[in-house]
């Protein structure tokens, strides 16, 4: 039930906007802003830094704000604890990786299941396992990475003066900001530069086939999409197998996936340009131990200490953990899209308004039959949500406009 108290006395609390999003998916804020408030601890133990937050979605333009008082609190204790504990951020960086990688398991597994066959109790039970996940695992380690550099870059900014000061002391002829560049790269691959890699094996196949290479080169997608039961099965598996593994790359909140002709057009435009394909695969593979080798040589040449050693790994890991866990979520996205498009057939919905079900609305749905259409209209349109203390509180239309009238948020010049 909305509380009117929210309405009143907010003017004194200042909101400062923290992040904006085009074509957000509604499991997002929903999900989300609780699990920020619930994870506070793993970073910050018993301090209860984050109290409020607000997110706010009308005609696709979603935005989300925090107390600006209780973010910039946040920020400094984050860095504090890079700065001071990395030990400490190391730990929970590593736990969110595993935790991430358990997710994208288990999404994996999801994905082969045949879900026209399952029962509606079974659909429950799968959306129920990735709401719950994605809400834990996008919610672990925010601090780290999202919110430290949302405001004011403070984390890089850090890492930028301590690498001109080093660069100055040692009076080399290095840029600075290309040394910290150097410093912050990670060293292990992405999802992206992985399919990458897996791309150039699949073209490499092509071209060492003359007649499939002709194919490539000499016809138009959608012909050479014609052709494909005319390649080698062994190839014509490859080929299926990539795009089935990686079209949900782009997919982000809401979608589209690449389809199969996203993938021939690359390999055919690859083939006219003439790339060397073992000479980019070489570097590919070697880019890693380069950026490692180039890394080592700085921290010897600009005589970073032991601590700041720990500091620039964590900046690392901080820049692939930030990909790694959207690339997760976002792959929770396409896969729930698939059962939502199963559950809006058999609820006679759109997979628009199936999005706009809460997790306690999808059960009274898939088990009772129980949904209310306008809700789910009025909240594609706009809705707002409002965490205090962890209690959640959605309000659509009138309701929603009033509260956000009664708000004092920053205006930003």
């Amino acid at each position: 039930m909305t509380k009117e108290y929210y309405f009143m006395n907010q003017k004194t609390k200042i909101w400062r906007k923290n992040g904006e999003i085009q074509r957000s998916n509604f499991l997002i804020p929903y999900g989300s802003l609780p699990a920020f408030y619930e994870n506070q601890h793993h970073t910050f133990g018993n301090k209860k830094l984050m109290t409020e937050m607000l997110w706010f979605a009308k005609n696709k333009d979603c935005k989300f704000f925090m107390l600006k008082d209780e973010l910039r609190e946040q920020i400094n204790e984050t860095l504090n604890l890079i700065v001071n504990k990395p030990e400490k951020i190391n730990k929970l960086h590593l736990k969110a990786i595993y935790y991430n990688k358990r997710f994208f398991s288990t999404l994996k597994s999801i994905e082969k299941i045949n879900l026209s066959k399952a029962s509606n109790k079974k659909l429950l039970s799968l959306y129920q396992a990735i709401a719950k996940n994605l809400k834990f695992c996008h919610g672990y380690v925010v601090w780290t990475t999202w919110f430290v550099d949302s405001d004011g870059e403070d984390l890089t900014n850090h890492l930028l003066n301590y690498t001109k000061n080093q660069v100055d002391k040692s009076k080399l002829r290095i840029n600075f900001t290309e040394a910290f560049n150097s410093l912050t790269t990670p060293i292990q691959d992405s999802f992206a530069q992985l399919e990458t890699k897996e791309s150039l094996k699949i073209l490499k196949l092509i071209k060492a086939d003359k007649i499939v290479k002709e194919i490539f080169i000499n016809n138009s997608i959608s012909k050479i999409e014609s052709k494909l039961n005319q390649l080698n099965p062994g190839l014509q598996r490859k080929i299926i197998n990539h795009y089935k593994k990686w079209r949900w790359a782009p997919y982000t909140y809401l979608g589209p996936a690449y389809d199969l002709d996203y993938y021939l057009e690359i390999w055919s435009g690859l083939l006219r340009q003439r790339i060397n394909i073992t000479q980019e695969l070489k570097r590919l593979e070697n880019i890693h131990r380069d950026n490692k080798l180039t890394q080592v040589k700085l921290i010897k040449k600009l005589k970073i200490n032991n601590q700041y050693k720990k500091i620039f790994a964590v900046a690392q890991q901080i820049i692939w953990l930030k990909a790694f866990r959207k690339d997760v979520m976002f792959f929770s996205f396409f896969v729930l899209d698939e059962m939502y498009k199963e559950i809006g057939k058999r609820l006679g919905l759109s997979l628009n308004q199936v999005r706009f079900l809460t997790t306690s609305e999808m059960e009274d749905a898939l088990l009772k039959n129980k949904f209310s259409v306008d809700k789910l209209n009025a909240r594609s349109k706009f809705h707002l949500l409002y965490l205090d203390n962890g209690k959640l509180t959605l309000l659509t239309g009138q309701k929603a406009q009033k509260f956000l009238d009664n708000q004092n948020i920053e205006k930003i010049k």
